[in-house]
Parts: C-alpha cells; structure tokens; sequence
C-alpha cells in the first residue's frame, strides 16, 4: 500500500492539535509557570510542594513563549499547545529527515505514530525531542564534513542536555591527532558557545536563585522510574528491610563505572577507527547505561538513529520499557498511568502499592539495561569488534589478532 508523505504529517498535524492542548502535565506544568513567575515577575508564588527546577538555563527559552501566551489569554490549552509546539515541529523534522534519507513511508509511519513520540512530543512533553532533533543533525552534518554546523548543533544539544558532552572527544579527535590547533580552537570555541551564552544570560535572568535550584536538583539521585537499574534494586532491597548502599554511594559507584567505560570506548575509538558517529552513539547508550540520574523519556533521543542506520535498527525499539511504565506507573507515589495527563477530564483514578510501584519500576528497568546491552553487543558482534578485544592466556593477555 502506498504511504503519502503529506497526508502522514496531516494527520500527525491533527493528532497535535487535538492532543496537545488537552493533556496537561500537572506537577510539571505548575513548577515551570511558578519559576517564571519568580525570575521574570519577581513572584513568590507558592506551590504544594517545593520548587523543582533542574532544567539548564536554555530551557527558560523554550519555555517563555507559552508562559508569555499564558500571561495574556489565562487558558490552560493555550500554555499546552505553545509549549509543546517546538517538540511537535523536532518530531515532525526528524521524520522528515528519515523519510528524505530512506524514501520510504513505511518509515516515517513508524517513527512518528511510535508510542514513545506521541507520549513525549504531544501529550508529556519532553525538550528530549528537541535534543534528538540536534543529536540527529550533529551526526548527519558531521558526516558531511560541515563541521561548523556539526559542532554548532553539539553546542545546542550540550546547552540543552549537559551529558551530551560526552561526543565532544570523539568528534574533535581528527584535529587533535592532527596536532591542528586552530581547528581545535575554533570547533572548542563553537561547541561551548551556546552553553556559555546560555549560563550568561542564565544568570542575568534568574542570578544565583537559578543556579542554586539547578545544583540542588541535580544533587538529588532518583529512582522516581529512572534508571539504572542498580538504583531500583536498591530502592526496593532497602524497603522491605535490608538496607545496603545508599543512593548517593550507589550513584558514585555507577558514575565511576561510566567514566571507564567511556574511556575505554574511547581507547577502542582511536586506536581501532570506529567512526565518530558509531562511537557517538555507543557512549550514548553507554551513559544510559549507568548515568544515576535518568527518567524513562531520555532513551529516546536515540530513537531516530535506529531509522537513519541500519546497523543500529535495535534502537527502533528503546522506546519500550520506557513508554510502557510510564503509561501504567509514571511514578513510584500516587501513580494514575495515562489518566495523569487527562485528570482534568476524569475522575478516575488508582494508586497500586508502593512495593508494586517499585517492583514495576524495577522490571522495566532491567528490560531497558538489557535492551541497551543487546543494542551494544549486537553492534560488535556485527563490526566484529571480538577481534580486537583482549582474551586470557596463560601467560597473561593477547590479542586474537596475535
């Protein structure tokens, strides 16, 4: 059956509109209004809980257009459909840029009606998209050797998400074994821009009151249905009585495992010429993998490269576990699934025990770490990489290429 490219983003177009406006993300929502009204209106509006903002000053741009609307008409669905317009023009890009690349509808049906997409860029809305929509033009531009274009995309997603950083090595290492320093100066200076222009003007907005909300919340290590999966097992070990490690060692552990992972890809990257993109994508996942501070959304910034190269097609489906335990838990206290984001229409409600709460958190958890580590050693196992990693001997380690 043919698929027309036009009637797909159409009634993409509709589900947005009818979508968009009529799910509210309550907790949220309130948060970001509350902080803007602080920083911009110098209002101490108080909420029922304290102040979470543990967004990057970028965020504040994104997000001053609905408030802004908002301040002007007081409607609740105008807020909700200028909010999460930018995250419906990222995901209606990127399958534009799929179906560009691949010509096939198919494609494009795939990604844009993927559960995952329809959850984060229409009805929760995440800035994951946004930052998948820079990730997805970083490699393609980088491929291109439009390399002020890559580094200028680099820059926007590490503005937007700081643990994007993480790719900086591995596309600046052409230039550094080069010894050309003036490339290196100038593709540094490129990448840090927006990060630091945004922290400029961070500051100038919102002082050290932002600042201080930003560092707290990030000191705070999760589970709330994050992964790893260390930190579920912990959360749970700990609540039916037998306290281990706490979250804040547990977390160090796991940051410490990240960064000699990442060197160690890192090493294999150089040495071996893996090629910036895979390596990307492999520190990508590497950091999902043990990262102590990730909701459920964040895996999906890789959704697209499993539609754009057919030797990571695996991540078409990291969607999964994520988006199912959201759809059922979406939380370990006072957990509605769906009917969270239409509280407003229904007064439905349940609230399954904090142990089960918990215990799903934990079984999605591990469905998303193994999916991750069957995407990785699916990639070595098809790049053959077993040929360059060490193996025993009696006398000590050699190379099967010996």
């Amino acid at each position: 059956m043919r698929i027309y490219p036009k009637l797909v983003f159409l009634i993409f177009t509709i589900l947005f509109l009818i979508l968009a406006p009529i799910s509210i993300d309550t907790y949220n929502t309130l948060n970001t209004r509350t902080f803007l009204d602080i920083i911009l209106l110098n209002q101490k509006a108080g909420l029922a809980w304290s102040l979470d903002w543990p967004y990057p000053p970028l965020t504040i741009f994104l997000v001053f257009p609905a408030w802004f609307f908002y301040k002007l008409t007081d409607s609740e669905f105008v807020y909700q459909l200028v909010f999460k317009l930018p995250l419906f023009l990222s995901a209606a890009y990127i399958g534009n840029l799929i179906y560009s690349r691949k010509s096939s509808g198919r494609q494009l049906v795939l990604y844009l009606f993927n559960p995952g997409i329809i959850l984060l860029a229409l009805i929760w809305g995440g800035f994951d998209i946004i930052n998948s929509l820079f990730l997805v033009l970083v490699l393609l531009f980088y491929k291109n050797e439009k390399y002020s274009w890559a580094f200028l995309y680099l820059s926007a997603s590490i503005a937007l998400r700081m643990y994007t950083l993480v790719l900086l090595p591995f596309f600046i290492w052409g230039w550094l074994a080069r010894k050309d320093l003036r490339s290196i100066l100038k593709y540094l200076a490129i990448s840090f821009s927006i990060p630091i222009t945004s922290i400029v003007f961070g500051y100038f907005v919102g002082g050290n009151f932002l600042f201080e909300s930003i560092a707290s919340q990030q000191s705070v290590f999760g589970p709330f249905g994050a992964f790893p999966l260390a930190q579920s097992f912990l959360v749970i070990w700990n609540y039916i009585g037998f306290p281990i490690l706490t979250i804040t060692n547990i977390s160090l552990f796991l940051l410490f495992g990240l960064f000699l992972s990442q060197l160690i890809l890192f090493y294999f990257f150089q040495k071996y010429n893996l090629s910036a993109i895979d390596a990307s994508i492999l520190s990508l996942l590497i950091f999902f993998l043990f990262y102590p501070k990730v909701h459920s959304p964040y895996i999906l910034v890789l959704l697209p490269f499993g539609f754009l190269y057919a030797k990571w097609k695996l991540l078409k489906h990291v969607w999964l576990p994520g988006t199912i335990w959201a759809l059922i838990v979406n939380g370990t206290f006072n957990n509605q699934g769906i009917f969270y984001w239409f509280s407003w229409l229904t007064n439905f409600r349940f609230t399954l025990p904090h142990l089960i709460n918990v215990s799903l958190t934990v079984l999605f958890s591990l469905l998303q770490q193994a999916m991750i580590v069957f995407a990785i050693f699916t990639f070595l196992r098809n790049k053959k990489l077993y040929d360059i990693l060490p193996r025993v001997r009696l006398g000590g380690f050699a190379s099967k290429r010996e």
